[in-house]
């Protein structure tokens, strides 16, 4: 007597595996001196895109600070500028998954991407 043992995975077109990503917003509202500096420290592991540049700015720029390295939001207000202002960050992160499968490895590993918005809107005051 002989027993056939089959193993089965069942198959998923790659348009059901496909998950949306999901996108977060996160608003700040931040009041700013005219002539002063707005900074936002932000994900290291992370990559920062100005997806909606500000209107009334001298700096308004995502990059890593001279002094630590650490990747902020720098904005400084057009020079004498009062009034409204507001730029919109979108924010990358690789994200590893590991999950079990039917492949020869036992664990499948996935690579996507993480996105996030982060709304900034500024109020700038007189001195």
């Amino acid at each position: 007597m002989s027993i056939l043992l089959i193993q089965s995975c069942s198959k998923q077109s790659s348009n059901e595996m496909l998950i949306s990503p999901q996108v977060n917003t996160n608003n700040i509202n931040a009041t700013v001196k005219s002539n002063g500096t707005y900074q936002l420290s932000l994900d290291n592991s992370a990559s920062a895109v100005i997806t909606k540049q500000a209107s009334h700015f001298q700096i308004s720029e995502a990059s890593p600070d001279n002094k630590t390295g650490l990747l902020v939001y720098k904005y400084q207000p057009a020079k004498d500028y009062i009034g409204f202002d507001e730029v919109l960050l979108s924010i990358s992160r690789n994200v590893v998954s590991g999950t079990g499968g039917c492949n020869n490895s036992g664990n499948a590993y996935h690579t996507s991407t993480a996105t996030s918005n982060i709304s900034i809107k500024l109020n700038i005051t007189g001195n």
